[in-house]
């Protein structure tokens, strides 16, 4: 079994290192292996649709900083494995990233089950803590959004002021 799963690994690393669209992520060979799969166009979505109201508010629009996003998936997959949204161990996030990026302040918001960027971003403007992150003194953003084996979405969103 050790030997297909890393056969299966190898034969996969390629998809990853390359560029390929949603339905080649979702192809039945990927699912098939259980891979967590990434929606970059959520992501890519939920940074646009936080500047655009950043922008409206008269506020500074947000960089993206890979390293963010990095430490945002490491906590997606983390819900993902527990099956359930939380900001556990956030001390730890933000540790990390005033270590990697020399972040003086960081902020997160955790959620799940919509299936649009508008609908994770709505919700958390609805809601007066995350709207407060999201109006927050940052600088920088970081957005991850995963999908279980169910197809439901979870995103962790990573603040940061650097």
């Amino acid at each position: 079994m050790k030997s297909i799963l890393l056969l299966a690994s190898l034969v996969m690393m390629p998809v990853f290192l390359t560029s390929c669209s949603k339905e080649e992520l979702l192809s039945e060979e990927n699912v098939a292996i259980d891979i967590k799969i990434e929606d970059l166009s959520l992501q890519e979505m939920v940074v646009e649709l936080i500047n655009d109201h950043r922008e409206d508010s008269n506020l500074k629009v947000l960089d993206y900083l890979k390293a963010v996003k990095d430490v945002a998936a490491s906590h997606t997959d983390y819900m993902i494995e527990k099956g359930e949204v939380s900001h556990e161990y956030f001390f730890t996030r933000e540790k990390e990233l005033k270590e990697k990026v020399n972040a003086i302040l960081v902020g997160e918001n955790v959620a799940y089950g919509y299936s649009t960027a508008k609908g994770v971003v709505d919700a958390w403007l609805a809601s007066t803590k995350h709207r407060d992150n999201i109006d927050g003194d940052f600088t920088h953003i970081g957005v991850s959004a995963k999908k279980n084996a169910e197809g439901r979405v979870y995103y962790t969103l990573m603040l940061v002021k650097k």
